[in-house]
């Protein structure tokens, strides 16, 4: 990563929509295993809700350059 370019982080929401379990993740392989596992103990493994989104870091520090 460059110093100009931001830190990204994508960003999971699960919902079961059979048991009401919810979780919020980091968007990994690991994560989403996971959640399969969750999802094959009900009868419709596809009855889930998922969101996504990119958290980015922001840098507030004052510009040192002057001002």
């Amino acid at each position: 990563m460059r110093d100009n370019e931001l830190a990204q982080t994508d960003m999971l929401r699960y919902e079961c929509q059979t048991c009401d379990m919810a979780a919020t993740v980091v968007a990994t392989p690991a994560a989403a295993l996971a959640w399969l596992d969750h999802m094959e103990r009900h009868a419709v493994p596809s009855n889930y809700r998922v969101w996504a989104w990119t958290v980015v870091e922001l840098d507030l520090r004052p510009d040192s350059a002057g001002g």
